[in-house]
């Protein structure tokens, strides 16, 4: 049984838009590779920045600057690395939201019209 942290807290099951609002920076930070990484795009598209691993789909979706760093979860001190520079990075951070804020006020609609915006401007421009 793992030994409870007190600097943990588990909140359970929370509205999206709830949790969205309530963090600073997402960290997604993957041992297996992640197939799509759905949560962190939708974080970068609400203009959190996101710290992710080089897993799966994530640094080819998540390749979003100023948002986003990745790093290596084999790499010892990799994630504390990204955090100290995202921490640092104040103005980074700003800049991803205010881009991001942008965007997530116009397509706000439904989801899938959203994400596939999303696709197109991040995505798909960096593969042209």
């Amino acid at each position: 049984m793992l030994k409870k942290d007190p600097r943990i807290t588990h909140i359970g099951l929370v509205d999206r838009d709830t949790f969205f609002a309530s963090i600073d920076i997402l960290v997604v930070p993957s041992r297996a590779p992640e197939a799509f990484g759905l949560v962190a795009q939708e974080a970068i598209f609400r203009g959190i920045p996101l710290i992710a691993s080089d897993r799966g789909a994530l640094p080819e979706i998540c390749a979003y600057p100023p948002s986003t760093y990745i790093y290596s979860p084999n790499e010892p001190g990799g994630l504390s690395k990204a955090l100290k520079a995202l921490l640092v990075a104040q103005d980074r951070r700003i800049r991803s939201a205010q881009i991001s804020n942008s965007n997530y006020a116009k397509l706000k609609m439904e989801w899938g019209k959203s994400y596939g915006t999303l696709l197109q401007n991040c995505v798909y421009k960096n593969i042209a």
